[in-house]
């Protein structure tokens, strides 16, 4: 009995601190909604949700069937609130073309929100304060980048017929791999994503890789964490405090060190082709991208650009 009254007693004091926490939560998400609503002007028709969380768990039954439900009743564009988030909808084609095709300098931005920071934070610049490479910039880098890797990949064969012959040696890769398992089942997925990959290495890194390459392994590894993560980690993006719940809280440590990996291995591949760099004959698109660079440096007018 006295050990039934010792817990009480020790409940009865976290249950106070406890509920002050709640309702400090609670009062702050509300504050944060409040706050951002009257920020904005001219926002379209929104629709009712509860009071913190929005209509995210109308959302998570089936998003399609209840936004189109919405739209017909909101009509094309209209509002929702997404925990803290203020999120509008373009439900039709007229409505989204006119904002990414006319007013493509105000919709082409990047969210740095939720699970989509802690992915992206291997390739982040202290020094700077700015996110590098073509997946994590934004705004005049990312066009840039954009703009350059579109062209650099078109040369190497992207979208042309002479990139033919890296898919079918790939392929002939594949079809071996397969064969070996002499017609026993097996998962297929990995070998699939292997060859994806090897397909784009052979135009970004100068070639492919051997399937048991143990740095090939590791990054393709370290991909399917990170996207798998990902598809588990949306209400982060929404609810940003639910990181610190225990199993969302695993989840995004384990995108930080994803992205750290990706950022080492990838770092590993560069630091390779700065040493055996040869400016006359760039051999893929990261040697371009180093020629690139050095042309930068030595002519201002290009470095300005």
């Amino acid at each position: 009995m006295a050990a039934v009254a010792g817990l009480t007693l020790s409940l009865g004091e976290y249950a106070r601190p406890l509920l002050l926490t709640i309702v400090i939560v609670v009062a702050y998400a509300l504050w944060t909604q409040t706050r951002k609503r009257g920020a904005g002007r001219n926002l379209p028709r929104d629709l009712a949700g509860w009071p913190v969380i929005g209509s995210l768990l109308d959302l998570m039954r089936n998003p399609e069937e209840y936004l189109s439900a919405m739209a017909d009743i909101y009509g094309p564009v209209f509002g929702v609130q997404l925990g803290n988030d203020f999120v509008v909808v373009l439900s039709d084609i007229g409505a989204a073309t006119e904002a990414f095709m006319k007013h493509g300098n105000v919709f082409s931005g990047r969210d740095r929100t939720g699970a989509i920071m802690h992915s992206v934070e291997g390739f982040f610049n202290r020094k700077t304060n700015l996110y590098f490479g073509l997946g994590a910039s934004m705004g005049r880098a990312w066009k840039s980048h954009r703009k350059f890797t579109l062209s650099t990949l078109r040369n190497f064969g992207m979208g042309k017929v002479s990139v033919e012959a890296r898919i079918q040696e790939e392929v002939v890769a594949f079809l071996n791999v397969v064969r070996a398992e002499g017609g026993r089942p097996f998962d297929v997925q990995p070998i699939v994503v292997n060859s994806v990959a090897n397909v784009i290495c052979s135009l970004t890194c100068g070639g492919r890789y051997d399937y048991e390459n143990p740095e090939f392994k590791e990054l393709c590894a370290a991909l399917h964490q990170l996207f798998r993560n990902m598809e588990v980690s949306g209400p982060i993006n929404f609810c940003p405090y639910l990181r610190h719940l225990p199993p969302l809280r695993r989840i995004v440590k384990e995108l930080r060190a994803d992205s750290r990996r990706i950022s080492d291995i990838m770092q590993k591949l560069i630091d390779n082709h700065v040493t055996n760099f040869d400016p006359n004959n760039p051999k893929d698109y990261i040697d371009v991208y180093l020629k690139k660079l050095r042309d930068r440096e030595s002519d201002p007018q290009e470095n300005s650009n």
